[in-house]
């Protein structure tokens, strides 16, 4: 009976202990991704022209565009930036488990991926990205069993940072790593995230990125979904804002090459996909330093 005892009390210390450790986990991983509020001034930390290239600057004077602040994010941490960059440029190979999280990001239920047709490539990364997020503590359990069916099997924490983090956030911690990378080779490219503006009428929206080349500015809008989705909010800042459409882009985690260039000739968006986002950098930087007459005709329109 003793000895009964005292291996239950053993056994509910070590589950103590493991739950705390759940705990300092998930509170952790909220602080550092959690996803900032939505555009309200008195919860801004303000963004002085000193800290902003003079283009940038520039450009807002030239708009008529005031800086009703900027919301500050806590940089993720380095596994979790280095998983959303993974998901973003192996989208296609590890498409089973991110259109699986995309489903149910809140983690209500238990999720379940058959991956018995896919070829091994698709295994290893969906394996890769359940792995990375049982160690990232977004995950209650992770599990593949390859006999008999090679199925796949999580259960997401449900805490509101893993819910934002699968619901769109790894894309646009993607695009900034992405674009931050290009900055180590070329310094003048300049990126502000989430920087509200404000209209002389006194209307705020708040932007995604805003690139600032030499010559040139570019306002980004991200989504994982259709190129469409961010139509509404362009042109929002076309016709409340003055912005041109052709100072616009939308980056995409994959995108139909056809449909995608057809609509951005139809108004004049750059659209892309993240593994474009390279080249595309490169074009606005030749496109800023190159008269009018002299531009090559443009890829991604």
């Amino acid at each position: 009976m003793w000895f009964w005892q005292r291996n239950k009390q053993q056994h509910l210390l070590v589950v103590s202990l493991l739950e705390q450790v759940i705990q300092q986990q998930a509170s952790l991983l909220e602080l550092l991704t959690r996803e900032p509020p939505q555009c309200k001034p008195h919860n801004q930390s303000t963004l002085s022209h000193e800290q902003l290239n003079q283009n940038l600057v520039k450009w807002l004077r030239q708009m008529e565009l005031g800086i009703a602040g900027v919301n500050k994010e806590a940089p993720p941490i380095k596994q979790i930036a280095q998983l959303a960059k993974y998901m973003a440029m192996n989208i296609n190979q590890a498409a089973p488990i991110i259109k699986a999280l995309e489903r149910d990001p809140q983690g209500k239920r238990r999720i379940r991926i058959d991956l018995k047709r896919q070829t091994p490539e698709v295994i290893a990364s969906c394996c890769h990205i359940a792995h990375s997020l049982d160690q990232l503590g977004m995950c209650l359990y992770s599990q593949y069993k390859k006999s008999p069916n090679c199925l796949l099997t999580l259960k997401l924490n449900g805490l509101p940072a893993t819910t934002s983090y699968l619901s769109g956030q790894w894309f646009k911690v993607a695009v900034a790593e992405k674009i931050k990378d290009y900055q180590q080779t070329n310094p003048e490219v300049q990126l502000v995230r989430n920087l509200a503006i404000r209209s002389a009428a006194g209307e705020q929206q708040q932007l995604d990125f805003i690139i600032a080349f030499e010559q040139r500015i570019v306002v980004v809008e991200v989504t994982t979904g259709r190129w469409q989705s961010q139509l509404q909010s362009l042109e929002r800042l076309h016709s409340h804002f003055g912005i041109p459409l052709e100072q616009c882009a939308v980056i995409l985690s994959e995108r139909d090459q056809q449909d995608d260039q057809h609509a951005g000739q139809m108004h004049t968006i750059d659209v892309l996909a993240i593994t474009e986002l390279e080249d595309w950098l490169d074009e606005q930087i030749y496109a800023s330093t190159t008269t009018e007459t002299e531009l090559p005709e443009a890829v991604y329109k």
